[in-house]
């Protein structure tokens, strides 16, 4: 479900990431076309004496004026971008550290489970290594009955053999 959010999240970022490139690149457009106008401007001399006119220079710094708007434009566009980028990567390593953490609840509880676990396979041998002296009685006493059973068995026979 948080992949699903995520994804989300990241192609409405991307959306407006593109939407915003492109108001970019319009506004650059904008401003190339002010930029010219202005060269063409500068170029004119409407006045008598062959100056520029009072007429011409207003046209000018109103399309100076132009220019700097769509600079100041752009620069908001491109701080948006950055703030954008910049969100878009703290999340990315938000989400970093959240996996790390829980990565390292596991590992903790994961090394806990395998200490409990040794614990019992000590206590265990130690057990074993306790009974390892009985293990040899038992297998003499199981000896001992097996020979007596047969020896019985031997008697036995020898009863039935010599009634014959």
């Amino acid at each position: 479900m948080r992949l699903l959010y995520f994804l989300l999240g990241l192609s409405l970022l991307s959306q407006s990431a593109f939407a915003q490139e492109d108001s970019l690149r319009t506004l650059l457009r904008e401003r190339d076309s002010l930029v010219v106008k202005y060269y063409d401007l500068q170029k004119q001399n409407s006045s008598f004496w062959g100056t520029k006119s009072k007429a011409d220079l207003r046209a000018i710094i109103e399309t100076l004026k132009g220019i700097i708007q769509k600079d100041n434009q752009v620069v908001q566009v491109i701080k948006i971008q950055h703030a954008q980028k910049a969100n878009a990567l703290n999340s990315k390593n938000m989400a970093g550290t959240h996996r790390l953490y829980e990565l390292e609840n596991a590992l903790s509880s994961a090394q806990s489970l395998n200490a409990v676990k040794e614990r019992k396979i000590r206590l265990l041998e130690e057990e074993v290594e306790m009974l390892k002296p009985y293990r040899f009685k038992f297998h003499g006493a199981v000896s001992i009955i097996l020979l007596i059973a047969a020896w019985g068995g031997y008697r036995t026979y020898r009863k039935i053999i010599s009634k014959k």
